[in-house]
Order: structure tokens, then sequence, then C-alpha cells
């Protein structure tokens, strides 16, 4: 036995179309896929768009060496590192830029002395040897930023 299968034309979707605008209310059929359809298409869209809003604010890669060049000087803006996530601190310049309480933490990855208290050697994104309690510790600054 053979199969037979008829392949929709043009002409055969504008004839269905058109049947469909002109017949009676009572013969139409409701499509329960559509309506999930066009939800669908709309949160892929939705999606989309915080997508390309969130890489439109700048979200980039830095090495540790670009990073260094936002440090606190008055021309760029000042940004510290957590756990190798980049957060801009250029709000509070008095804090992290040049001459601030905390700038030695600017244009560098200073976890650790996040969780240590340490400014002067503890000044590194090294996270060896922390307890998991350090490491929760941590967790809550990057909330902070």
């Amino acid at each position: 036995m053979s199969e037979v299968r008829h392949r929709q034309t043009a002409a055969d979707k504008t004839n269905a179309a058109q049947t469909a605008q002109t017949a009676p209310e009572h013969t139409k059929t409701k499509s329960s896929g559509t309506g999930i359809f066009l939800a669908l298409v709309l949160v892929l869209a939705l999606g989309a768009a915080a997508a390309i809003a969130y890489i439109s604010q700048g979200e980039r890669s830095f090495s540790m060496k670009a990073l260094s060049a936002y440090s606190g000087s008055p021309d760029r803006p000042v940004y510290i590192s957590i756990d190798g996530i980049v957060y801009d601190v250029s709000a509070n310049r008095r804090v992290y830029g040049q001459g601030g309480s905390y700038n030695m933490m600017a244009g560098r990855d200073a976890s650790r002395s996040f969780i240590t208290g340490c400014f002067e050697t503890h000044l590194t994104h090294d996270l060896r040897g922390l307890s998991e309690k350090d490491l929760e510790s941590l967790e809550t600054w990057k909330n902070f930023f």
C-alpha cells in the first residue's frame, strides 16, 4: 500500500482563510494551541529583550591587568571585584577612589580581604583554605554591591 499525502499549496491556504472568514460562527473552530503559541512567543520575546538590555548595560570581562586601570583615578570609573565579579563603585568615589579609606581594593579582586579584614597581605582573589562559613560571608558582600 502506498500512502498519499497532500501538500498544501498557497492557493489551498488562501481558500481555507477565505472559508474561515465567511463561515458561520458556529462552524469556526478555535485552536487552543494558538494561545499557547502566542504566549510562548511573548515570553521568548521578553526574554530576548531582557538579555539585550542586560548586555547593553555593559557586561564584559576584565583581565586582572585591565581591571587595575580602574583603581580610583579621577578620570575613570572605580571598579572592585569580588570572586571574579566586577562592581562599579564610582558612586562612592570618596570611599573607593584616590585617598579613600578602601582605595586599596579598587582596581583588583580583593575577595580574601572582604572575608579576613586584612587589607595588607590579603588583597587577593585567592580563596583557598577558607571555610564554608567564610565563603558564605563572601556571598553577603556580593549581595551588598
